[in-house]
Formats: C-alpha cells, structure tokens, sequence
C-alpha cells in the first residue's frame, strides 16, 4: 500500500474528526487507537518475525475506520454523528475506497430513517450513495436511491439538495446516451445551485453541461463550459475538480485530434489528481493518454498508461472505464496489424458496455471493429458493423461520431 496515500488519508481523517469532535472526544478515540497500534504493531512485528511473513493492510484497516466509527457513535449525538458518517464515506470515494464509501452510506441511510428531523441527512447520503453506484454502472439501484433522496429533499424544501439530485440525474442520462434529458437537469442543477449562491457546485454542473456537449460532438460549446467551470474550481482550490476538469478538457481535445495539447491536459489532470490520490482521476487521465498516445502511434507508452489506467479501474469497479480501457487495446493492437488480439480486445469492450448499457461506448467499439474489418479488406461485415455503430451513435445524438462513420460508409462504395 501506498505510505504516502495512508497518511493523505489520515490527515484528512484527522481533520475530519476536529471538526465534528470536541478536545475531550479527540483524546479519547487518539488514546484508544494508539493502543490499538501499539497491540497490532508487536504482533505483526512476532509475525513476521516467526512466520517470515510480509504483513500489510489495506487503506481502510490502516486509518482504523471502522473502530473510529464506532467510537463515534457512542460518543457524538446523532446529528453529528450523521455528518461524521457521511464526510468519511465521502472522504473514500475521493480515495477510490467505494465499497466502503457504499457501505458507510448504508450505515448512515439506516441510523438516519427513523426520524423526520434526519430525513435531510438520510437524503445526502442517498443522493451521494447513488453517485458510487453510478461509477459503476448499477444503474437501477442508484436511480432507486435518487428517487428517494428527492422525495425526502422534496420534503424538507431542501433546494441545494434537489440540485445535487438534478446533477446526479444528469449524470445518470448522459451515461444511459439520453442527453437532451441530460442537458436538461444539469441545467436546472445550475439555475438551482446559482439561486442558493452556490457557485462551486453550479460551475460542476456547468463542467458536466461541457462532458455532454463534447459527447454530441459541440466542441465550441463544450470549451464554454469548461471555461465557464474553471476560474471558480481555481479560486476555491478545488483539486479534485481541477483534474476532472482538466481531463473533460483533453477529451475535449483529443476528439478534436489536437494531440499535443490533449496530453498537456492529460498531464495537468494527472499532477491534480496525484496531489490527492484520487484514483479515478488517475485512471481517467492515463486512459486519456493511452489514446493519444495510440493516435501518435506511441504504442509502447500507449500500451503502459493503459495498463495502468485498466488495473485502476478493475480496482474500482469501474466498468465501463474496464470497457473503454480494452477498446484502446484493441486500437493498440490494430495498428501493430495484430488483428485477431485486436479483434477479441474490441469484441470484450462490445460485451462490457451492452451488459451495462453504454450506448456511445457502444457505438465507439462497433466504430473501431469496422476499421478494423475494412483494413482487412471485409467490406461487408465493415458495413455491417458501422451501421451498428452509426444507429448508438444516433440514439445519442453525437453528431461528430455520426459523421465520421458516414464517411466511412461513404468510402466502402468506392
């Protein structure tokens, strides 16, 4: 395990706990976690020592979550017992830590069900458990979570968090390739989040309003959004924003085939992203540069930022990022002329996003088999399979995917 990302981690823990606990709570859940250390460090010190054995713990064992949890319960009232709960699931999903993120939002969905006065409670941490089902792709579980996260915010007249629920909803839509609708609640997201002056969390939903335009092929409006987003995320300091935003920007760029400011971009998220261990972003930037590393025709560095970007993502879950990752595979190995591990590659990609309904994923890997095909001289399962590709892409309406694989159509008649 990464020393430098447990300490991040503790030090965001710590800082966490002085906010909700007073000096007398801190010593006592400090005296008690260092005996816990104490104890586990001689034991694993005999361990290894009498078995010869390399002993390691994970993140979440490491940080002692679980028992700090605990002693939160029996010491804070639950209120603020509430809000420790849900900062520190929300605190693992910055580190990639989703299963625990997933379950300590259950914790504080259930602690907070029994009363009217924590129905605003329960509701953030439905709407924030619906965002780590939604990065990996369990689409009906977290649209069951939004549906009651926004009837409990309904009830208490809570706009912001109706807002995060417009977002969460635009996120869902877009992944789903329904980006009208999208575009849509993103766009109330804002108007709701700019009412309450909220002006980081309208300049997210402005960055996202940027995602789907660069999807439907709006680049001019995508780079407006971006712009838009960005002097807020850098007035407030806002890291993990800036690496998002810096990766939507290389996207951005990549699709425009400017590769070399794309992996500038690419870079820039990727410093970001480092200087907080959020793994997500690190996955998402190094995929972004296996690309643009596979259109230079880098395929060495193309082939290692993919590894690494696929073994983050197999981590996370993450898995139409796990898709995405082998469509760049299969473009690596394409190009190297090594058309039947290209073949399965883009074949494993197809599989992954229509078990988890990706339909611009989707029509990206049928767009990437025809050229294959059409490079081996099968002109008609080329046609086959870009017509497959041109109907995901219409379904979502991405207008630069559309023409390209019209103009590939176009050049099988010749």
């Amino acid at each position: 395990m990464d020393k430098g990302k447990i300490q991040t981690f503790r030090e965001q823990l710590t800082r966490l706990l002085a906010k909700y606990c007073n000096e007398s709570t801190m010593q006592n859940i400090d005296s008690k976690l260092n005996l816990i250390r104490d104890s586990e460090k001689d034991l694993m010190a005999q361990a290894k020592r009498d078995a010869e054995l390399e002993g390691g713990q994970d993140l979440v064992e490491e940080s002692f979550v679980y028992p700090i949890i605990a002693e939160c319960q029996l010491l804070l009232p639950k209120k603020e017992f509430l809000g420790i709960l849900t900062e520190i699931a929300n605190l693992c999903v910055d580190f990639g830590e989703y299963a625990t993120a997933e379950a300590l939002f259950s914790n504080a969905i259930e602690t907070a069900k029994d009363g009217v006065r924590y129905f605003d409670q329960a509701a953030e941490a439905l709407q924030k458990r619906a965002d780590v089902l939604l990065r990996q792709a369990r689409w009906d579980p977290a649209k069951m979570d939004l549906k009651e996260s926004r009837r409990l915010f309904t009830r208490t007249k809570n706009e912001i968090g109706i807002g995060k629920i417009e977002n969460s909803l635009g996120i869902f839509m877009a992944q789903q390739g329904n980006t009208k609708e999208s575009v849509a609640h993103f766009k109330r997201a804002a108007s709701l989040f700019e009412k309450a002056k909220q002006t980081d969390l309208a300049s997210t939903a402005y960055m996202n309003m940027g995602i789907v335009a660069t999807m439907s092929g709006k680049f001019d409006e995508a780079l407006a959004a971006y712009e838009r987003a960005l002097p807020e995320f850098e007035r407030a300091g806002d890291v993990p924003r800036l690496a998002e935003l810096h990766h939507n920007l290389g996207m951005l760029l990549l699709a425009r085939a400017e590769m070399d400011s794309a992996l500038g971009q690419f870079d820039e998220s990727l410093n970001y992203a480092s200087q907080v261990h959020y793994d997500a972003l690190i996955g998402l930037a190094s995929l972004g540069k296996a690309a643009t590393y596979a259109r230079k025709k880098d395929f060495a560095l193309a082939h290692l930022f993919g590894n690494k970007a696929l073994s983050i993502f197999r981590r996370l879950s993450a898995h139409l990022s796990i898709a995405d990752s082998y469509k760049v595979k299969g473009i690596i190995q394409r190009e190297l002329k090594h058309y039947d591990v290209a073949e399965l590659y883009f074949h494993t990609s197809i599989s992954l996003n229509q078990g988890y309904n990706s339909p611009l994923n989707l029509g990206e890997a049928y767009l990437e088999i025809g050229l294959l095909r059409k490079e081996c001289g099968d002109k008609a399962k080329a046609k086959q399979v870009f017509q497959k590709s041109l109907k995901c892409f219409q379904q979502v309406g991405a207008k630069h995917n559309i023409e390209q694989v019209r103009a590939q159509l176009g050049s099988l008649k010749n």
